[in-house]
C-alpha cells in the first residue's frame, strides 16, 4: 500500500513538473534567446575595447578637447591608453541596454494598431538601441582619449539619443507614420551634428534643450506624470544630472577614487533610458500570455490583449 502511494506521488509530481515546463520552460527558452545574442555581442565589444586599452596610443599627438585643459571632470587624468578609467568603463552600461532593445525589436514585433508604435514597428526599437550603443562607445572613446574627435563622437551619441526621445514623442503627438518619423529624426539630428563640429561648446545646451523638449511633449501628450515608469525615469535622470553638476563644480570630488560623480551620471542615465523604453512599451493594451490546450497536449503560448 505504501509503495502504491509513493508511486502515485511520484507520478503526480512528474505531472506537475510537466505542467510547469510547458507553462514556463518554453517562456524561459524564449527569454534566453532574447538575452543570448545581446550578451554575446556585448562580450565581443568589451573584449575589443579591452584589447585596445592594452595598446599604447599617443593621445597627445591628437588634438585635445577643452575638457583636458579645463579639468572639467573630477577624475584624475592618468597616463596611458585610458586617461579616465572609471568614467570610461562606466560608459559601457549603455551598450547591453541598447543591444537588448535592438534584439527585442525583432522578437516582440506585434502587428496591431492598438499597440504603441515602438511595438508595431521594429525601426523604433532598433534606432533607440543603436543610439544607446553609439552613446556608450563614444563616451568610452572620449574619456579614454580626452581628444577633440572623442568629444565629437561622444556628443553624436548624445544627439542620437536625445533626438530619438524628442522625435518619438513628437511623432506620437502628431500621429506620424514611421517613415515620417525617420525624416523628422534626420532633420533634427543632422544639423545638430554639423553644428557640433564647428561649435563644440554648445553641445550641453543643445542636448539639454532636446531632453527638456522631449519631457514637455511626454507630459503634455497624455499626462505622463500619472505613469510610474515615467516618474521614476524622470527622478533617476534628475538625480544623475544633480550628481553630474556636483562633480563638475568639484563639490563631490575625489580625483583618485573609484567613486566618480560622472560615472554615477552614466549609470543613472542608462537606467533612466531603460525605464523610458519600458514606459513606451506600457502604452496601449498590455500583452499577456496564455497556454493553449489541444488534444491532451499543451501548445505554445499565445498572445492576447487586455486593457
Amino acid at each position: 500500500m505504501k509503495r502504491k502511494r509513493l508511486r502515485f506521488r511520484r507520478i503526480r509530481k512528474g505531472f506537475y513538473l510537466t505542467l510547469l515546463f510547458e507553462k514556463y520552460g518554453k517562456w524561459f527558452i524564449w527569454e534566453l534567446k532574447r538575452f543570448f545574442v545581446p550578451l554575446a555581442l556585448f562580450i565581443v565589444i568589451v573584449s575589443a575595447l579591452v584589447f585596445i586599452s592594452t595598446k599604447d596610443f599617443p593621445w597627445r599627438e591628437w588634438k585635445l578637447s577643452q575638457g583636458f585643459y579645463r579639468d572639467v571632470f573630477c577624475e584624475k587624468i592618468r597616463s596611458g591608453s585610458i586617461r579616465q578609467p572609471f568614467n570610461a568603463w562606466s560608459s559601457l552600461i549603455f551598450i547591453p541596454i541598447g543591444l537588448w532593445m535592438a534584439r527585442r525589436a525583432f522578437l516582440d514585433k506585434v502587428p496591431s494598431p492598438r499597440l504603441s508604435p515602438i511595438r508595431r514597428h521594429k525601426r523604433y526599437g532598433l534606432l533607440f538601441g543603436i543610439s544607446l550603443v553609439i552613446t556608450g562607445v563614444g563616451s568610452w572613446f572620449f574619456h579614454a582619449s580626452l581628444t577633440y574627435v572623442g568629444h565629437f563622437v561622444d556628443v553624436i551619441g548624445m544627439y542620437f539619443l536625445g533626438g530619438f526621445l524628442f522625435t518619438y514623442g513628437l511623432s506620437r503627438k502628431l500621429r506620424q507614420s514611421a517613415t515620417a518619423f525617420l525624416a523628422v529624426y534626420a532633420a533634427v539630428v543632422v544639423p545638430l551634428v554639423l553644428f557640433q563640429w564647428f561649435n563644440p561648446e554648445a553641445s550641453r545646451y543643445a542636448f539639454g534643450a532636446l531632453i527638456l523638449s522631449a519631457l514637455g511633449i511626454e507630459i503634455g501628450l497624455h499626462k505622463s506624470l500619472s505613469n510610474k515608469l515615467f516618474v521614476v525615469a524622470l527622478l533617476t535622470l534628475g538625480l544623475g544630472f544633480f550628481i553630474w553638476i556636483l562633480d563638475e563644480k568639484k563639490l563631490l570630488c575625489w580625483p583618485q577614487s573609484c567613486l566618480q560623480g560622472h560615472a554615477i551620471w552614466h549609470i543613472l542615465t542608462a537606467i533612466a533610458t531603460q525605464l523610458s523604453y519600458l514606459y513606451y512599451l506600457s502604452e496601449g493594451p498590455r500583452v499577456n500570455w496564455k497556454i493553449g490546450y489541444r488534444a491532451g497536449k499543451y501548445t505554445w503560448m499565445n498572445r492576447y490583449w487586455k486593457r
